[in-house]
Parts: C-alpha cells; structure tokens; sequence
C-alpha cells in the first residue's frame, strides 16, 4: 500500500506612512492676497516727498533784498566818503584856532614865563644848612647788640607719634564673610544637580505623553479614518501643551523652593558679616579715642611750658633793644628838627618869588588858551551837525527799505509754507496704500502653519496541507 503527502503556506504584508505641513487652510487665501497686494506695491514704486520751490513772490523779495542790501553798502561808502570831507570843516575850524594862538599873544606868553622861570631859579639858589639827621644804622646796631640773648627752648611733643600709637590702637580688623552675594543666588537656582532633579521628576511626565498619549491619539484616528485631521492634530497640541504645563509647574516649584534656601543663607551672612564689624569698630575706635588722648595731653603740657620760656626771654631782649634803639632815634629826631626849621624858611622864601613870576605869565597864556578852545568848540560842533544828519537819513531810509522788503518777503513765504502743506498731503496720500497693507499684515498675522500624518497596513496569509497513508 503507498504513501501520499502534500502541504503549503503563504504570507504577506505591506506599511506605508506620510506626513506633510501646511499653512491653515482658513488663512491661506489671506497670506495670499497680501502678497499679491505687496508685489503689485512693489511694482509701482515708493512715493516721494515733494520739496516746496520758491515761488516768484518770495524770489521778487528775494531779489529786492539783494539790490537793497548793495544800495546799503554803496550808501555805507558814500557816508564815509561824505564823512572824510567833513573832516575837512574839523580842520579849517582847528587851523582857525591855531592861526589866533600864534603872533604877538605867543611871543609875549613866551617872554612872560622863561623870565618867571629865570628869576625864580635865581632866587632859589640859597641853600640852608642841614645836619646828618637820624642814624638808623647806630640805632639798630645798638638795639641788636642787646637782643643776642636766645631763650631755652624744648622740642615738646610729637603729635604725629600721639597719631600714630592711636593709629596702632586701630590697626585689628575683624573677621567677615562675603556677605549678601547676587550672584550665589543664580548659583542655587541654576546648577547641574538641581537640573538634573528637575529631568528626573519630570521624566514620568513626557514618557506618558509619548508612549501612551500621543501613541493613543494616532491609534484612535487611525482607527476611525481620521488621521491626519485637524481634530487629531488639536487633541495632539492640547497633550503636547499639558505635559509642558506640569513640567514648567515641577521645575517652578524646585526652583522657587532653591530660591528660598538661597536668600535665607545669604540673609544670615549678611547678619553675620555686619555685626562682627560693627563690634571691631567700636573696639578699636575705643582704643584710638583713648591714645589720642593721652598724646594730645603731653604734647598741651610741653607746648605750655615751651611758651612760657620764649615768652620770658623775649620780653628781656624787647626791653633792652627798645630801650638802645629809642636813645639813638632821639638823637636823630633832634637834627631833623633843626634841619627842617632851617630849610623851611629857605623854601617859603624861594617858593614866594618863583609864584609871582610865573603868575603873570600864566595869566596871560589862560586868556589866550580860552580864546583858541572856543574857536575849536565851534570848528568840532559844527562838522558833528552836518555828519549827524547825514547819517539820520541814511538810517531812516534803511529802515523804510528793511520793512518793504520784510512785508514781500513774508507774504512769499506764506505761499511756499502753503504749497509745502500740500505737497505733505499728497504724499500721506500716497502712502496710504502701504500704510492699510502694513495693518492688514498685523490682522492676518504670522503664518499658522500645521500638520497631518497617514499611515496605513496590509497582510495576508495562506496554508494547504494534504496527506494519505495505508498499512
């Protein structure tokens, strides 16, 4: 009897998965359109300010102006031109005068005074007899002699060496710390450990969000034939965002409770730090008090019996020098005495005929001096009249001339501010195009751009098994 035996299997399977972004369909159009809008701009050019030109008003003023201000200078020319020839006037009036002082009235004032002069130097030709006056040097060499005595001195105290022991009193300096240091805070709340603290309670977190959240999310809308879609997407964001939310709650906590230890550390070390400095002040500005004290008390002692000995010991060379110096000023203050009587009756009788010959001489040359100085007020007042009213006019035409010209110039002012004004507002015009799509891009906003993903599994499996036996 024969054997018969057949079999067969076969399997198959296939995946596939894609994912794209784009820019959310309800806002596209309009990120469309604002391109568009801004390629068409772009095209046609930015506006330009317009400048306003000078109309012929104003460049009439202008020129006026212009010819006004050359009238002024040749006018300006001409005045010292007239001026220089008033001059003339000044000097026939000054010759006028000079002429009258000459002649006869010149030569008897010169005879007048030279024989004054001569026969008042002839008569002060005596000389009175005088004697050696005060001897300075004899009496200050016998006030000197006297005074060689020096007083016994000592060095008295060193108030720098008082300085310096209570200087030394303060020289210990006390113990401190840092402080209050920012900068440690920083430290607490951002280091290695702390971070790594932060990672480890917050793991638990986004494994959840990623091996069971997100994983759930996708199996679901891959389950009902939405995946991809916007409801998947959201339900995505909205784990996405709660797991970031208690992490940032985690790592908030821990580092606000970092802060806390930080700022009460460093609290008690500025505590620490400013009362062990104010303890070593007051020691040592305690011991500084007290030597100072002791020094300035020593050196006050010597200081009072040093004055006390100059004191004694210039009063003795005082009186004996005083005394020397007073007999020789006595002997010289009896020869001045008796020159000055001398020589004083000799001077008031030089003095007496000097005057009277010099007074007839004087009183002549006054009357003629007076004459001549009125002929000169006169020459000098008239050429100032004549050159006052010249420049009189001058100013007052300057001055008619200055206000037509500010009257014409302002008016064309006027109108090229106006034509300004208008030029400003066809360009805000202008503008306007790219100032509404600057607030329509504001409105619109950044791009929102989003995702979808796909996926998709196929498998297919067969087995044939066919056999016969007999014994």
């Amino acid at each position: 009897m024969g054997l018969f035996s057949f079999g067969g299997s076969k399997s198959k399977s296939s995946s596939n998965s894609n994912s794209r972004t784009f820019v959310d369909p309800n806002q596209a159009p309009y990120r469309q359109d604002l391109m568009r809008q801004a390629s068409q701009l772009n095209a046609e050019g930015m506006p330009v300010e317009g400048v306003a030109g000078i109309n012929p008003r104003l460049g009439s003023a202008l020129g006026q102006a212009n010819r006004l201000g050359n009238m002024q200078a040749r006018g300006g020319a001409n005045l010292m031109a007239n001026g220089a020839g008033q001059t003339r006037g000044t000097g026939m009036a000054l010759n006028y005068a000079n002429q009258a002082m000459g002649g006869n009235a010149l030569g008897g004032i010169g005879t007048a005074i030279g024989t004054g002069l001569n026969y008042a130097g002839r008569t002060a030709s005596a000389n009175a007899a005088l004697g050696g006056g005060v001897n300075s040097g004899m009496a200050n060499n016998m006030a000197t002699s006297a005074s060689l005595m020096n007083s016994a001195q000592n060095m008295g105290a060193n108030l720098n060496q008082a300085r310096g022991i209570g200087g030394l009193a303060a020289s210990s300096g006390a113990a401190q710390n840092a402080g209050f240091n920012q900068n440690n805070l920083g430290n607490y709340i951002n280091n290695d450990v702390l971070q790594g603290q932060i990672n480890a309670s917050t793991r638990d977190i986004f494994r959840d969000l990623n091996e069971n959240q997100m994983t759930g999310i996708a199996s679901q809308a891959a389950g009902t034939g939405n995946s991809g879609s916007s409801r998947a997407g959201v339900m995505a964001g909205i784990a996405q965002r709660g797991a970031n939310d208690r992490a940032a709650d985690v790592s908030a906590q821990m580092r606000g409770q970092a802060y806390n230890t930080a700022l009460g550390i460093e609290a008690n070390r500025a505590n620490q730090n400013a009362s062990m400095q104010q303890q070593t002040n007051l020691a040592n500005q305690n011991a500084l008090n007290s030597m100072m004290s002791q020094g300035v008390g020593v050196a006050a002692q010597t200081a009072s019996e040093n004055a006390g000995f100059n004191q004694a010991a210039n009063q003795t060379n005082a009186a004996a020098q005083n005394q020397l110096r007073g007999q020789g000023y006595q002997i010289g203050a009896n020869q001045i005495d008796s020159n000055l009587n001398r020589q004083q009756q000799t001077n008031l009788s030089n003095q007496g005929a000097y005057n009277s010959a010099l007074a007839t001489g004087a009183n002549l040359g006054a009357g003629q001096y007076n004459t001549n100085l009125q002929n000169q007020q006169f020459g000098a007042s008239m050429a100032q009249d004549i050159g006052r009213q010249g420049v009189s006019n001058m100013m007052q035409g300057q001055a008619m001339a200055n206000t037509g010209v500010g009257l014409s110039q302002g008016s064309g002012q006027y109108l090229r501010d106006y034509e300004q004004q208008l030029l400003n507002n066809q360009y805000q015009r202008q503008m306007s195009p790219f100032n509404s799509l600057n607030f329509y891009n504001q409105i619109v906003g950044a791009p929102n751009n989003l995702s979808n993903a796909s996926a998709s599994s196929k498998g297919s499996s067969k087995s044939i098994s066919m056999g016969f036996g007999g014994g």
